[in-house]
Parts: structure tokens; C-alpha cells; sequence
């Protein structure tokens, strides 16, 4: 018979390997297909214009579920595919993909391999705002012509005229935050739920 210390440590260590196994392919096709279900069908409902970019707050709250449950790369690959889906159908802009995909990828990064918390959900914003609406904002640029970047260069009149950007790069982290931030507050809450309910076991 084992000391019952031994007994525990060896249910410890069971506990561990099974949290940390690989996550099986077929689980993270099934989930990437809800996921982008639910990001594509809810758009409509959803969708809140702050121009120049269309604020879709549900698509941060996914970021932050795909992230934690399934790693950076499929949730930037989901986040892909639903906004090219959204722009298809007229309910998202191209805005609607460095705002969509550099959040789950800082939130998978961070949760799977620095920091394995559910408040790594807010991290979403760093990626949304800080990278994914610079990324924009130069992608933009690059397409448009002269823009204001930080507020040391003027803004040229072909980016101001395509794309709405009045006030240099500020305005995308403005508009950006508006969906980012209600969005990751969201999915932390339904991370805790998910968890609470044995859903989320990574």
C-alpha cells in the first residue's frame, strides 16, 4: 500500500500531463468550425459602424476563447477566414483583418507559452489596438499615399478621402478600442464560465 502523499502526488502529475498534452487536430477543426460559425452568423447583429472601420466587439470575444483553447495559430486562422467571409458579405471592412487577427495571436502566445491565466483575456486589446491598428494604419499608408503617423507627418488627401483617417494613426487605436476593449472583457467573463462548466480544461 502507498502513503496517501504519494497517492496524491501521483494524481498531481496525472492532472499535469493531461492539461498539457497536445490538443487533438480533429477537436481544434470541430471548435475553428463553431467559432467561425458564430463569428460569421452573429456579424449582422453585431456590427457597429465607427467609421472608418466597422466595430464587431464579438470578434475580440472570440480571439480571447480561440487563443486560450486553441492556440495562436488557429485562432489567427479563424479570425482570417471570418473577416474575409464578413468582407464578402458587405459586414466588415479590411480593417477587419490586422483588427481581427493580432489580437488572438498575443492572447494564444502569451496564455500558451509565457503565462497560462485566464487575465492573459485582456492582452487581446495589446495585439488589437497596439498591433493590429499600427499594422492597418501603415498598410494604409503604404496604399494611400502621405498619412499622419503619431502626429509628425501631415496627412496627405488620398488617405484622408479612401479611407476616413482624419487624425493619423490615434484614430485607429480610438476605433479599434471601441470593439477591442468591450470585447476582451467579454470573452474573460465566458472564459471563467467556460472553465467554471468543464469546457476549457488547457
Amino acid at each position: 500500500m502507498k502513503p496517501e502523499k504519494e497517492k496524491k502526488e501521483e494524481k498531481k502529475e496525472v492532472k499535469k500531463e493531461r492539461t498539457m498534452k497536445e490538443i487533438p487536430l480533429t477537436y481544434k477543426l470541430a471548435l475553428s468550425v463553431v467559432f467561425v460559425a458564430i463569428g460569421v452568423v452573429l456579424s449582422p447583429m453585431f456590427n457597429i459602424p465607427v467609421p472608418p472601420i466597422k466595430a464587431y466587439p464579438l470578434q475580440h470575444t472570440l480571439n480571447v476563447i480561440q487563443g486560450i483553447m486553441l492556440g495562436p495559430l488557429w485562432a489567427v486562422i479563424n479570425a482570417f477566414i471570418i473577416g474575409l467571409i464578413r468582407n464578402m458579405l458587405g459586414t466588415g471592412t479590411f480593417f477587419a483583418f490586422p483588427g481581427g487577427m493580432f489580437g488572438g495571436l498575443v492572447v494564444g502566445v502569451l496564455y500558451w507559452y509565457v503565462w497560462k491565466n485566464d487575465w492573459v483575456a485582456l492582452t487581446e486589446n495589446i495585439g488589437t489596438i497596439c498591433i493590429g491598428a499600427t499594422v492597418a494604419y501603415l498598410a494604409v499608408a503604404s496604399l494611400s499615399g502621405p498619412t499622419m503617423f503619431l502626429g509628425f507627418m501631415s496627412a496627405g488627401p488620398p488617405a484622408a478621402e479612401r479611407w476616413g483617417i482624419t487624425g493619423g494613426l490615434w484614430v485607429l487605436w480610438a476605433t479599434f478600442g471601441v470593439s477591442s476593449i468591450p470585447g476582451s472583457v467579454l470573452g474573460f467573463i465566458t472564459v471563467k464560465g467556460l472553465r467554471r462548466a468543464g469546457l476549457i480544461t488547457t
